[in-house]
């Protein structure tokens, strides 16, 4: 499990995306090191605070970082405004949560959803809602029938680890009778100064 820091940045997005690429290239780190708050479905909401740092957007400037990178790369890009680059906001990432749910009348849909909802990543926590439901009335198991015999109905949250959050998202976004919501970010506290050395 990766703990992630936040590093919010003020600047052009290709001249941030170009200066963390030569940061991960010259320490031999695996470019999932970073990832971009523009790449993932998340919803930005509950971070309003950060928002009116940005009036550019938050959602193109923000950086989730391994935390063990994070502090030498918002030293690193302090070290960089000449660059037009600025960084607003550097803290912890405290957790990263979404809601889902599912609803199927596929006993064979509803045994694919139930093994990704009871095998979630490591570091995630799946809170949930689940049943399934026979009416021994109903006309048939066709698709477009108006009432099935087997309803299978989901929901719930999982919420955890952010790189774990994101592959669980992934998986249930490409899954049939699944919608799944965007994901939050919950911010721990903002890290202590870091300036560029000099």
């Amino acid at each position: 499990m990766v703990d992630r820091d936040m590093i919010v940045v003020d600047g052009p997005a290709g001249t941030l995306r170009a200066f963390v690429a030569g940061f991960l290239a010259a320490r031999t780190v695996d470019r999932a090191a970073v990832l971009y708050g523009s790449d993932l479905p998340l919803d930005l909401g509950s971070l309003e605070r950060l928002r009116a740092l940005l009036p550019g957007g938050l959602h193109e400037a923000l950086l989730l970082v391994d935390a063990r990178i994070g502090r030498d790369l918002a030293v690193a890009l302090r070290a960089a405004d000449d660059l037009g680059l600025r960084v607003a906001e550097h803290m912890r990432l405290a957790a990263a949560w979404f809601r889902f749910t599912a609803e199927t009348p596929s006993r064979e849909a509803a045994a694919r959803i139930h093994g990704l909802l009871t095998r979630p990543p490591p570091g995630v926590m799946l809170e949930d809602e689940e049943r399934e439901e026979l009416d021994p009335e109903a006309g048939g198991v066709k698709l477009y029938a108006p009432v099935h015999a087997y309803t299978f109905r989901a929901r719930g949250r999982f919420a955890g680890a952010l790189d774990g959050v994101v592959a669980i998202h992934r998986q249930l976004r490409d899954t049939d009778f699944v919608t799944a919501e965007a994901i939050h970010l919950e911010e721990r506290t903002a890290l202590p100064s870091t300036r560029a050395p000099g």
